[in-house]
């Protein structure tokens, strides 16, 4: 028994201790795949009260969901399957953060 305690008492202190989330700039908005990679978009230079920044905006989005889901080697069908729906995915995520930013 004193062993199992002294087993629970080092895989505790062992443990990674939780971090806290980084903040993301203010002029950044984020594109996350569903396998967790993600690429930063910067929107600071564009107007994004006017109609050209928010296509700009768009084309950022998309590009970095391409980018984001890039698989190098499709070899087959399923794959490129896979590689689709892991760009609807990480756009789902980019245009909810885009509404956020537009919100800003």
């Amino acid at each position: 028994m004193r062993l199992f305690i002294l087993f629970a008492a080092a895989a505790a202190f062992a443990a990674p201790a939780p971090t806290p989330a980084l903040a993301q700039p203010a002029d950044m908005t984020t594109v996350t795949a569903p396998h967790g990679r993600t690429i930063l978009v910067s929107v600071a230079d564009l107007d994004l009260a006017s109609a050209q920044g928010q296509r700009a905006l768009n084309t950022r989005l998309w590009r970095a969901a391409r980018d984001v889901c890039n698989f190098t080697r499709l070899r087959d069908l399923s794959e490129h399957r896979a590689e689709g729906q892991c760009r609807a995915a990480a756009l789902a995520h980019a245009s909810s953060q885009r509404a956020a930013t537009l919100a800003n």
